[in-house]
């Protein structure tokens, strides 16, 4: 059991200036990373959008035992942006996925986050996606019904080491796939990680969590040959948001963004996945968070030249 929450973490953090925040929650988190993650994702937030977050209050509604036609089991995730709960359907007697806004975003403007977020799910079709069944309101809380994907994320598998070349490059591939249906779409996830990443008790991988996505580049119609422009506003969210261990050079300097962020994660993970270390070494004292210079020698001697370069090719700065 957790001392100390993340908004306990996330209020006491609040009251450092911004440049010495990433040093007292990595202390403060100790070895705990997906609380780190959590804490260091409110203040992102929270400095991008101080509108949209305050201090969070330690006295957070009870979630209660079933919202409208769905009983709930158990919390299985939580982050910034929701909370994320085990369900059944009582009508259709089936298990699903309850992302829930929290406390600190039931708001209107929370509430158009979780459409949106709602919108562009609906737009995937493929299997290495978690499937959007609805969105709903009940009590109060507003929140989406979706696929649930039994397993474990790819942050916990690591904890146990290193994946074989095989598997590391297979559940790279299947992300790489949602991601090209994402891009074919002009989304770009920009908070690609392992802890959004879900390996099926068959060993697929599905991407979770388009909430900090955005909709920047729009397919070309075969009619006109031009591409259409996004809505003014459409994504509502800076573009610095996402996790900085994880982030391009360009989302860490809060620059324009394109698919090869995603591309940049994906990269990030794949080198993850074969030495069991992150890509890039985090230094809480530094603005960026993270120090970019991979260490090539601790990939896995016998790795063909050609994921070699595929890495070099997608951690490149430029």
């Amino acid at each position: 059991m957790r001392i100390r929450t993340a908004e306990d973490i996330y209020n006491d953090a609040l009251e450092f200036p911004r440049n010495e925040q990433n040093a007292y929650v990595a202390r403060e988190c100790a070895r705990d990373a997906v609380l780190e993650r959590e804490v260091l994702e409110l203040l992102s937030v929270a400095a991008h959008n101080p509108d949209l977050l305050a201090p969070l209050d330690a006295d957070a509604r009870e979630i209660p035992e079933r919202l409208g036609k769905y009983r709930i089991v158990k919390e299985i995730g939580r982050g910034a942006m929701g909370q994320v709960y085990l369900a059944e359907d009582l009508d259709l007697r089936r298990q699903v996925a309850l992302k829930l806004l929290p406390d600190h975003l039931a708001n209107p403007r929370g509430v158009k986050w979780l459409r949106r977020e709602a919108a562009i799910l609906s737009q995937m079709e493929t299997s290495r996606i978690a499937i959007l069944y609805n969105i709903e309101e009940s009590d109060g809380f507003h929140f989406m019904t979706m696929q649930y994907v039994a397993g474990q994320t790819l942050a916990e598998r690591l904890q146990d080491g290193p994946l074989p070349v095989t598997e590391a490059l297979q559940v790279c591939l299947h992300i790489a796939e949602a991601l090209k249906r994402a891009h074919e779409k002009g989304i770009i996830h920009r908070d690609l990680k392992p802890l959004n990443v879900m390996i099926t008790e068959d060993g697929s991988a599905k991407i979770l969590d388009f909430g900090i996505a955005m909709v920047k580049e729009f397919p070309v119609p075969a009619a006109t040959g031009k591409a259409t422009a996004p809505p003014a506003g459409n994504t509502g969210i800076s573009c610095f948001l996402g996790t900085p261990d994880y982030m391009s050079p360009e989302q860490l300097r809060g620059e324009p963004i394109d698919r090869r962020t995603d591309i940049w994660a994906l990269g990030s993970i794949l080198y993850e996945c074969l030495p069991g270390r992150q890509a890039f070494n985090r230094n809480p004292d530094q603005p960026s968070g993270v120090q970019r210079s991979p260490d090539w020698s601790c990939l896995p001697k016998k790795l063909s030249p050609a994921i070699r370069q595929l890495l070099r090719r997608c951690l490149a700065e430029d």
